[in-house]
């Protein structure tokens, strides 16, 4: 069986290194200094696609000048003890057991393969990553089983997101130690002729060693012997090509419920964000609720930093948003079970190609943005002048695929981090992508390279047309990138927010996003959230989005998800806005707390 000795290979490696190390650790503690590992390159750190080889106890078998011998074959004779000063038993008794003849015998392959797989793991746990040792962890040093170091964010910063070998199988590896048996071996061009070779603590590989040991490497073990004898500094890992399917790096913004709170035509009059008492003879009685709507809604609004932890907090806690907002090679193996959110007896079976369509990890982990604009598409952005307010913020979430081009990018901006598509935004404007697609692939270029996020696994039918998309995004490959919401972390929010009283059956796809932009983001901003039918300054009729006819639906009632909004603004944990922005940007107000200082980012 093709490339089934990898794990086998990767073992002997590690018991080298195990090894060596124990040697280094006994004889060179009086030199060991802790020092800072270096700094990170401005590209994200990845682990660099590579091959799984591994190399025995390379410490014993690197001299630096390979011993002058007489040019060999490759079967040994047998030795008597003139030549070697009584070394002939031992040499014998191995080669008793070496065969010039070898036959890979399967069975046996697969047996130390299993073992490994099983018991040691080497493919996911082989070295440190951000997936397998997150901040906060012990690692226990394993040459001194009571020495322990905890996990730093500086430390846990140098680790590779994952590991290079989760997945994969490579056929031909080539494990070179540095043994004198290579001098005039000619075996140069047999080693780089195989697809992944290893080699042990940074040997010379140039000039006269070139054509016994050859050149290709694609792992180099670098015991720390080496740079105290020889100092030699190791060298960072390569960034990863730029083929490699990776989260984008976005900031983490979020959306109401945007089928409510998106009208077409705006409002007439320029109005200022502070809104009046209204009266019941523009909207047929609607005053009353609105009325309501601005005695919680404050002008003179002001972050409560107290508040926002609070809420923080909890979403991190209890649904962890950051590593499971959205389905990740990390998070979700071949072979999971994903249950439907909105069908809780349905379940889909991860298989390899659905796997491939998940980004490697999620562009959440350990990041956080300062300020984050979630912008829906209610009517009442028409006119609103709020599109350069909208676009000076670090991160920008919209909904539902909105059209940001020609008369709409003064009031609602173009700038996009992450947009929603839910189904329903497609199936019927472009056939649910059965026929042609080109019309549906060009409207998505104005969101450039930000994430499209797919509602994919709320609904049993909501699989096949979240696909469809996703695979329309792969044939045509244009830079925006597909990623697939996790109804896990959508049924621990809804989990949480029943707890604060919500009772919606399910949460709408902006208030998650809502969610997530309160774990991850400093300063959020919503804009286009108001769901009746009318403006709250001067009660001017308003269309459901800001860009059809579309008449709104909300006359006499408040709708949950935004009455808890309104009052998580009240809190000073978000900020709502409802008027008109103008020409004027963000104002950025200092403000300061005991532990850390930031930026309030109001607008005027």
């Amino acid at each position: 069986m093709r490339g089934q000795h990898f794990f086998f290979i990767l073992t002997v490696l590690f018991l080298g290194t195990l090894l060596t190390t124990s040697i280094w650790y006994t004889s060179n503690d009086s030199h060991l200094e802790p020092h800072r590992l270096p700094a990170l390159k401005k590209t994200e750190k990845r682990a660099p696609s590579v091959s799984s080889d591994n190399c025995n106890d390379c410490s014993h078998v690197e001299p630096d000048k390979l011993p002058p011998q007489k040019k060999t074959e490759k079967k040994a004779p047998s030795v008597s003890s003139d030549n070697c000063n009584g070394c002939s038993k031992v040499i014998n008794k191995v080669l008793e057991h070496y065969s010039q003849t070898w036959t890979k015998q399967e069975e046996n392959y697969l047996k130390y393969r299993s073992q490994l797989h099983t018991r040691c793991r080497g493919s996911d746990k082989a070295i440190l990553t951000q997936a397998n040792t997150p901040v906060g962890s012990k690692i226990v040093y394993d040459g001194e089983r009571k020495t322990i170091r905890e996990v730093t964010p500086e430390l846990f910063r140098t680790f590779v997101k994952e590991s290079p070998f989760s997945n994969k199988t490579w056929n031909t590896c080539a494990v070179v130690g540095n043994g004198g048996i290579l001098t005039n071996s000619n075996c140069g061009n047999t080693i780089d002729s195989t697809q992944f070779v290893i080699r042990c603590n940074l040997p010379p590989l140039e000039n006269e060693f070139k054509a016994h040991v050859g050149s290709k490497t694609n792992i180099v073990t670098a015991n720390p012997t080496i740079f105290i004898n020889n100092h030699v500094e190791p060298h960072r890992l390569p960034a990863p090509k730029k083929t490699e399917k990776r989260a984008p790096s976005v900031s983490s913004d979020s959306c109401n419920d945007c089928s409510h709170v998106e009208p077409d035509k705006l409002p007439q009059k320029k109005t200022e964000e502070k809104a009046p008492s209204v009266s019941s003879d523009n909207c047929k009685g609607c005053s009353k609720v609105i009325n309501k709507v601005l005695e919680h809604y404050s002008e003179t609004w002001t972050k409560q930093e107290e508040n926002y932890l609070k809420y923080r907090s909890q979403l991190h806690t209890r649904c962890r948003g950051s590593d499971r907002a959205i389905l990740t090679q990390a998070n979700t193996l071949v072979g999971s079970k994903i249950v439907y959110d909105g069908e809780k007896k349905k379940v889909y079976e991860v298989t390899p190609e659905l796997f491939r369509t998940f980004v490697k990890v999620s562009p959440f982990s350990n990041k956080t943005w300062n300020t984050c604009a979630v912008v829906g598409n209610g009517g009442i952005l028409t006119n609103s002048n709020c599109g350069n307010t909208i676009d000076s913020t670090q991160f920008v979430i919209r909904c539902n695929l909105p059209p940001l081009e020609n008369e709409f990018k003064a009031h609602v901006g173009s700038k996009t981090d992450i947009v929603t598509a839910n189904p329903s935004s497609y199936m019927k404007k472009y056939g649910a992508l059965s026929g042609q697609r080109r019309p549906f692939v060009d409207n998505l270029q104005i969101y450039g390279n930000s994430m499209m996020l797919l509602p994919a696994f709320c609904v049993v039918k909501s699989t096949p047309l979240s696909l469809q998309a996703l695979y329309t995004v792969e044939d045509f490959e244009i830079p925006i990138q597909p990623v697939l919401l996790n109804p896990e972390y959508v049924q621990s929010l809804t989990d949480l927010w029943r707890s604060q009283g919500l009772k919606e059956i399910r949460l709408s796809t902006g208030f998650i996003m809502v969610s997530l932009a309160l774990e991850i983001c400093t300063n959020v901003h919503l804009y286009g959230f108001w769901p009746f039918s009318n403006h709250p300054h001067g009660f001017q009729p308003l269309t459901h989005h800001y860009y059809d006819d579309e008449k709104a639906t909300y006359f006499h009632a408040m709708p949950s998800e935004f009455k808890l909004l309104l009052q998580l603004h009240s809190q000073g944990v978000l900020r709502l806005h409802l008027g008109q922005c103008g020409e004027q940007s963000l104002h950025v107000v200092p403000w300061k707390t005991q532990k850390y200082s930031a930026f309030l980012v109001s607008s005027g």
